[in-house]
Protein backbone atom coordinates (compact mmCIF):
# COMPACT_ATOMS: atom_id res chain seq x y z
CA UNK A 1 0.00 0.00 0.00
CA UNK A 2 2.85 2.39 0.95
CA UNK A 3 4.66 2.02 -2.29
CA UNK A 4 1.25 2.35 -4.12
CA UNK A 5 1.03 5.44 -2.48
CA UNK A 6 4.65 6.80 -3.12
CA UNK A 7 3.96 5.95 -6.39
CA UNK A 8 0.79 7.18 -7.46
CA UNK A 9 2.24 10.82 -5.66
CA UNK A 10 5.47 10.80 -7.60
CA UNK A 11 3.35 10.48 -10.61
CA UNK A 12 1.50 13.38 -9.20
CA UNK A 13 4.61 15.48 -8.75
CA UNK A 14 7.28 15.01 -11.56
CA UNK A 15 5.04 17.32 -13.88
CA UNK A 16 4.93 19.82 -11.26
CA UNK A 17 9.04 19.53 -11.00
CA UNK A 18 9.28 18.85 -14.55
CA UNK A 19 7.49 22.74 -14.99
CA UNK A 20 9.54 24.24 -12.21
CA UNK A 21 12.56 23.24 -13.55
CA UNK A 22 11.39 24.33 -17.01
CA UNK A 23 10.45 27.70 -15.54
CA UNK A 24 14.02 28.01 -13.59
CA UNK A 25 15.73 27.22 -17.24
CA UNK A 26 13.82 29.54 -19.18
CA UNK A 27 14.60 32.60 -16.20
CA UNK A 28 18.50 31.69 -16.84
CA UNK A 29 17.96 31.44 -20.66
CA UNK A 30 16.59 35.30 -20.20
CA UNK A 31 19.37 36.58 -17.70
CA UNK A 32 21.72 34.90 -20.69
CA UNK A 33 20.48 37.05 -23.47
CA UNK A 34 20.40 40.13 -21.57
CA UNK A 35 24.64 39.73 -20.71
CA UNK A 36 24.72 39.01 -24.57
CA UNK A 37 22.96 41.99 -25.41
CA UNK A 38 24.85 44.03 -22.85
CA UNK A 39 28.24 43.10 -24.60
CA UNK A 40 26.85 43.68 -27.76
CA UNK A 41 26.28 47.48 -26.44
CA UNK A 42 29.62 47.58 -24.93
CA UNK A 43 30.90 46.37 -28.51
CA UNK A 44 28.84 48.80 -30.06
CA UNK A 45 30.68 51.45 -27.72
CA UNK A 46 34.10 50.56 -29.14
CA UNK A 47 33.21 50.29 -32.53
CA UNK A 48 31.46 53.26 -33.82
CA UNK A 49 28.35 52.15 -32.78
CA UNK A 50 28.61 49.04 -35.25
CA UNK A 51 26.86 45.93 -34.52
CA UNK A 52 29.61 43.09 -34.99
CA UNK A 53 30.18 41.44 -37.84
CA UNK A 54 28.70 38.17 -38.50
CA UNK A 55 32.21 36.61 -38.73
CA UNK A 56 35.65 38.25 -40.70
CA UNK A 57 35.59 36.06 -44.05
CA UNK A 58 31.58 35.55 -44.95
CA UNK A 59 30.89 33.68 -47.61
CA UNK A 60 34.07 32.02 -48.58
CA UNK A 61 35.78 28.29 -46.85
CA UNK A 62 37.05 29.56 -42.87
CA UNK A 63 38.52 28.18 -40.46
CA UNK A 64 39.21 29.07 -36.78
CA UNK A 65 42.91 30.11 -37.39
CA UNK A 66 41.68 33.08 -40.45
CA UNK A 67 38.14 33.48 -39.08
CA UNK A 68 36.47 35.04 -36.00
CA UNK A 69 32.41 34.94 -35.55
CA UNK A 70 30.44 37.39 -33.73
CA UNK A 71 30.56 35.25 -30.76
CA UNK A 72 34.05 35.33 -30.46
CA UNK A 73 34.00 39.26 -30.93
CA UNK A 74 31.63 39.30 -27.86
CA UNK A 75 33.75 36.96 -25.86
CA UNK A 76 35.96 39.57 -24.28
CA UNK A 77 32.98 41.62 -23.00
CA UNK A 78 31.39 38.44 -21.87
CA UNK A 79 31.33 36.41 -17.90
CA UNK A 80 32.09 33.38 -20.23
CA UNK A 81 30.80 31.50 -23.56
CA UNK A 82 28.55 29.45 -21.22
CA UNK A 83 26.68 32.96 -21.23
CA UNK A 84 25.73 31.77 -24.97
CA UNK A 85 24.19 28.78 -24.26
CA UNK A 86 20.52 28.08 -22.63
CA UNK A 87 19.91 25.61 -20.31
CA UNK A 88 17.08 24.28 -21.69
CA UNK A 89 19.13 23.19 -25.03
CA UNK A 90 20.18 19.35 -24.14
CA UNK A 91 21.49 18.48 -27.61
CA UNK A 92 24.12 20.97 -27.97
CA UNK A 93 27.41 20.96 -29.46
CA UNK A 94 29.40 22.85 -26.27
CA UNK A 95 32.90 22.98 -25.55
CA UNK A 96 34.13 23.21 -22.36
CA UNK A 97 33.57 26.57 -20.87
CA UNK A 98 37.08 26.60 -20.14
CA UNK A 99 39.88 28.19 -22.39
CA UNK A 100 43.07 26.46 -20.79
CA UNK A 101 45.11 24.22 -22.99
CA UNK A 102 46.33 21.89 -20.29
CA UNK A 103 42.82 21.72 -19.06
CA UNK A 104 41.00 20.54 -22.36
CA UNK A 105 43.15 19.11 -24.96
CA UNK A 106 42.74 19.01 -28.25
CA UNK A 107 42.96 21.51 -30.75
CA UNK A 108 40.62 24.16 -28.57
CA UNK A 109 40.44 27.13 -31.26
CA UNK A 110 38.73 24.91 -33.50
CA UNK A 111 36.14 23.89 -31.25
CA UNK A 112 35.63 26.91 -30.03
CA UNK A 113 34.96 28.62 -33.60
CA UNK A 114 32.21 25.31 -34.09
CA UNK A 115 30.93 26.05 -30.75
CA UNK A 116 30.52 29.70 -31.88
CA UNK A 117 27.98 28.94 -34.76
CA UNK A 118 25.73 26.32 -32.47
CA UNK A 119 24.97 29.02 -29.57
CA UNK A 120 20.89 29.56 -28.72
CA UNK A 121 21.13 32.94 -29.05
CA UNK A 122 20.50 33.44 -32.62
CA UNK A 123 21.69 36.80 -34.49
CA UNK A 124 19.06 38.91 -36.73
CA UNK A 125 22.23 39.67 -38.99
CA UNK A 126 20.35 40.17 -41.98
CA UNK A 127 19.06 43.40 -40.36
CA UNK A 128 22.14 44.59 -37.69
CA UNK A 129 24.29 43.32 -39.82
CA UNK A 130 24.19 42.16 -43.33
CA UNK A 131 26.37 40.33 -45.38
CA UNK A 132 26.85 42.08 -49.13
CA UNK A 133 29.11 41.22 -52.17
CA UNK A 134 30.88 43.60 -54.61
CA UNK A 135 32.05 41.95 -57.47
CA UNK A 136 32.88 38.94 -56.41
CA UNK A 137 34.00 39.51 -52.73
CA UNK A 138 31.56 38.46 -50.07
CA UNK A 139 32.33 41.65 -46.93
CA UNK A 140 30.54 42.34 -43.42
CA UNK A 141 28.66 45.76 -42.91
CA UNK A 142 27.53 45.77 -39.98
CA UNK A 143 24.76 48.74 -39.38
CA UNK A 144 25.09 51.27 -36.94
CA UNK A 145 23.22 51.38 -33.75
CA UNK A 146 22.00 55.07 -34.79
CA UNK A 147 19.94 53.56 -38.33
CA UNK A 148 17.93 51.03 -35.82
CA UNK A 149 14.68 53.40 -36.10
CA UNK A 150 12.65 51.36 -33.54
CA UNK A 151 14.68 49.94 -31.24
CA UNK A 152 12.17 48.82 -28.94
CA UNK A 153 10.52 47.08 -31.87
CA UNK A 154 13.76 45.19 -33.10
CA UNK A 155 14.66 41.92 -32.31
CA UNK A 156 18.32 40.94 -31.65
CA UNK A 157 18.49 37.65 -30.62
CA UNK A 158 16.33 34.17 -30.20
CA UNK A 159 16.49 31.21 -29.20
CA UNK A 160 17.70 29.32 -31.93
CA UNK A 161 18.44 25.32 -33.28
CA UNK A 162 20.83 23.83 -35.39
CA UNK A 163 18.23 21.44 -36.98
CA UNK A 164 15.48 19.32 -36.39
CA UNK A 165 15.07 15.54 -36.64
CA UNK A 166 12.36 13.91 -38.13
CA UNK A 167 9.88 13.89 -35.42
CA UNK A 168 10.75 17.90 -35.08
CA UNK A 169 12.85 17.46 -32.31
CA UNK A 170 15.78 20.22 -31.99
CA UNK A 171 19.17 18.71 -33.04
CA UNK A 172 22.38 19.74 -32.73
CA UNK A 173 22.40 22.47 -29.79
CA UNK A 174 21.36 26.90 -31.03
CA UNK A 175 22.15 28.54 -34.12
CA UNK A 176 24.24 31.59 -34.11
CA UNK A 177 21.92 32.83 -37.41
CA UNK A 178 18.71 33.45 -37.71
CA UNK A 179 16.54 34.56 -40.93
CA UNK A 180 13.48 36.50 -41.46
CA UNK A 181 10.16 34.93 -42.82
CA UNK A 182 9.71 37.69 -45.48
CA UNK A 183 11.79 40.56 -46.89
CA UNK A 184 9.61 42.38 -49.13
CA UNK A 185 7.55 45.22 -48.46
CA UNK A 186 4.94 46.27 -51.22
CA UNK A 187 4.18 49.84 -51.72
CA UNK A 188 2.80 52.43 -53.93
CA UNK A 189 5.99 51.94 -56.03
CA UNK A 190 6.49 48.36 -56.05
CA UNK A 191 8.26 46.23 -53.99
CA UNK A 192 11.32 47.05 -51.66
CA UNK A 193 13.35 44.62 -49.98
CA UNK A 194 13.37 45.60 -46.32
CA UNK A 195 17.23 43.82 -46.31
CA UNK A 196 18.49 45.18 -49.44
CA UNK A 197 21.88 46.65 -47.12
CA UNK A 198 21.50 50.03 -48.87
CA UNK A 199 20.22 49.55 -52.37
CA UNK A 200 22.22 46.56 -53.08
CA UNK A 201 20.28 43.84 -55.04
CA UNK A 202 18.77 40.63 -54.00
CA UNK A 203 21.43 38.77 -55.03
CA UNK A 204 24.17 40.65 -53.69
CA UNK A 205 22.77 40.32 -49.95
CA UNK A 206 24.27 37.00 -48.55
CA UNK A 207 21.84 34.59 -46.81
CA UNK A 208 23.10 31.42 -44.90
CA UNK A 209 20.04 29.05 -46.10
CA UNK A 210 18.17 28.38 -42.87
CA UNK A 211 15.00 29.56 -44.85
CA UNK A 212 11.43 29.34 -44.09
CA UNK A 213 10.21 25.93 -45.71
CA UNK A 214 6.71 26.11 -44.46
CA UNK A 215 6.03 27.51 -41.10
CA UNK A 216 7.23 24.93 -38.50
CA UNK A 217 8.36 22.41 -40.85
CA UNK A 218 11.70 21.73 -43.10
CA UNK A 219 14.59 21.00 -41.29
CA UNK A 220 15.08 24.39 -39.88
CA UNK A 221 11.73 25.92 -39.14
CA UNK A 222 10.97 29.52 -38.00
CA UNK A 223 14.82 30.58 -40.18
CA UNK A 224 16.74 28.83 -37.29
CA UNK A 225 14.74 30.16 -34.18
CA UNK A 226 13.25 28.09 -32.09
CA UNK A 227 10.54 27.53 -29.32
CA UNK A 228 12.30 26.04 -26.25
CA UNK A 229 10.21 27.28 -23.49
CA UNK A 230 6.59 26.06 -23.24
CA UNK A 231 6.18 26.53 -27.14
CA UNK A 232 7.70 29.93 -26.81
CA UNK A 233 11.05 31.61 -27.57
CA UNK A 234 13.03 34.06 -25.80
CA UNK A 235 13.87 37.16 -27.70
CA UNK A 236 16.40 40.66 -26.54
CA UNK A 237 15.40 43.82 -29.06
CA UNK A 238 17.79 46.07 -29.84
CA UNK A 239 16.75 48.56 -26.64
CA UNK A 240 17.74 45.48 -24.32
CA UNK A 241 14.23 44.24 -23.24
CA UNK A 242 13.95 40.45 -23.52
CA UNK A 243 10.56 38.16 -23.05
CA UNK A 244 9.29 35.50 -24.27
CA UNK A 245 6.93 35.18 -27.72
CA UNK A 246 5.33 32.45 -29.22
CA UNK A 247 6.83 31.10 -32.42
CA UNK A 248 3.82 32.67 -34.68
CA UNK A 249 5.01 36.15 -33.46
CA UNK A 250 7.76 35.42 -35.37
CA UNK A 251 5.53 36.18 -38.39
CA UNK A 252 4.05 38.83 -37.97
CA UNK A 253 3.20 41.66 -40.77
CA UNK A 254 4.54 38.68 -42.89
CA UNK A 255 2.62 36.42 -45.26
CA UNK A 256 4.78 33.21 -44.85
CA UNK A 257 5.87 31.61 -48.35
CA UNK A 258 8.64 30.04 -49.45
CA UNK A 259 11.67 31.53 -50.87
CA UNK A 260 10.83 34.92 -49.56
CA UNK A 261 7.67 35.26 -51.77
CA UNK A 262 5.69 36.88 -49.67
CA UNK A 263 5.45 40.16 -48.31
CA UNK A 264 5.57 42.46 -45.19
CA UNK A 265 2.49 44.41 -44.02
CA UNK A 266 3.84 48.21 -43.40
CA UNK A 267 0.31 48.51 -41.12
CA UNK A 268 2.41 45.66 -38.59
CA UNK A 269 5.43 45.80 -36.46
CA UNK A 270 7.77 43.52 -37.50
CA UNK A 271 10.48 42.71 -35.06
CA UNK A 272 12.97 41.54 -37.87
CA UNK A 273 13.64 44.95 -39.54
CA UNK A 274 15.19 48.10 -38.47
CA UNK A 275 12.44 50.33 -40.06
CA UNK A 276 9.39 51.37 -38.81
CA UNK A 277 7.34 52.64 -41.79
CA UNK A 278 6.71 52.29 -45.17
CA UNK A 279 10.51 50.92 -46.10
CA UNK A 280 12.29 53.76 -45.96
CA UNK A 281 15.65 54.32 -44.71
Amino acid sequence: MASAIIALLAAMLFPVLLSARSSANQSVCLSHFHQVELAQLLYTDDYDSRFTPVDYTPGVPSTSRTDRTWVQLLLPYSPSFSTFLCPADQDGFHPEVTFDQDLVPGDLFSRYYQASQRVDEGFNYMALSPIVRTGRIWTADPRSSDQVQDPSGTMMYVDSTWSVDRNGNPLGGGNWLVEPPCRYLSTSAGLIDEFSADGRSFGNIYTVGNGWTGFGTGTRPYGGAWPRHFERMNIVRVDGSATSISAGSLATGCTVLRDWAGSLDPSENNIWTITNDSGSR
